[in-house]
């Protein structure tokens, strides 16, 4: 039998690196984001809520996370409304209380409100 040469232990080396690297990438736990929707004053509230899609009214995000939150949907993350700017109408007042996300079915997740663009 030969011995090996050098090339393929260096070969073999390489090759254990690279399986070794995959196991921790497999290994590496996966964080998922908060949920992101987006409000415009040129959305409809009917829209998915997505940068290319943005909701109209805070109202209809507020909406939206109603139904994802009763669905369990919303990450343990939470959720982000990322507000464009520009002149928003209100029909009726806008109220945020402790009835607007009741605890069950899931546990309360953070919501958060931010600016953008």
């Amino acid at each position: 039998m030969k011995p090996p040469t050098l090339s393929s232990l260096t070969l073999l080396a390489l090759l254990l690196l690279a399986l070794l690297l995959l196991a921790s990438l497999l290994a590496a736990p996966v964080t998922a984001a908060p949920l992101a929707l987006y409000v415009s004053p040129q959305g409809r509230d009917a829209a998915t809520g997505s940068i290319t899609a943005p909701l109209a009214t805070l109202a209809g995000a507020r909406d939206r996370l109603r139904i994802l939150k009763a669905a369990n949907k919303i990450p343990k993350e939470g959720a982000t409304v990322w507000i464009r700017g520009g002149t928003y109408f209100q029909r009726e007042t806008f109220a945020l209380t402790p009835m607007t996300f009741p605890r069950p079915p899931s546990p309360i997740r953070p919501i958060t409100a931010r600016r953008c663009g």
